[in-house]
């Protein structure tokens, strides 16, 4: 179960050509902008995670390892939160 201070993600990894990214090893960085799409960034962390044999992952966002700033200090309340996500699977 994840915490009440972390964020449930499932996904579904594929390539562009849609095929599913099975029982692969990736990098998956979160990234919380502030008040835009490309707004400043509040938070960000990274997990390495294995997709299984239907490409799938399950995180929770506030469990990585943290690049910047800290997920509790995360001020909700003020302004519109916008969550990028973005992977590396080594290509």
């Amino acid at each position: 179960f994840p915490s009440h201070d972390s964020i449930p993600y499932l996904a579904v990894l594929r390539n562009a050509d849609g095929s599913v990214i099975a029982n692969q090893a990736v990098t998956i960085t979160f990234t919380i902008h502030n008040n835009a799409v490309d707004g400043t960034t509040e938070y960000q962390e990274n997990h390495s995670t294995t997709s299984n044999a239907l490409g799938l992952i399950n995180l929770n966002v506030g469990q990585g390892t943290p690049s910047v700033g800290t997920f509790s200090a995360i001020n909700w309340g003020s302004g519109t939160k916008f969550l990028q996500v973005a992977m590396n699977n080594g290509n």
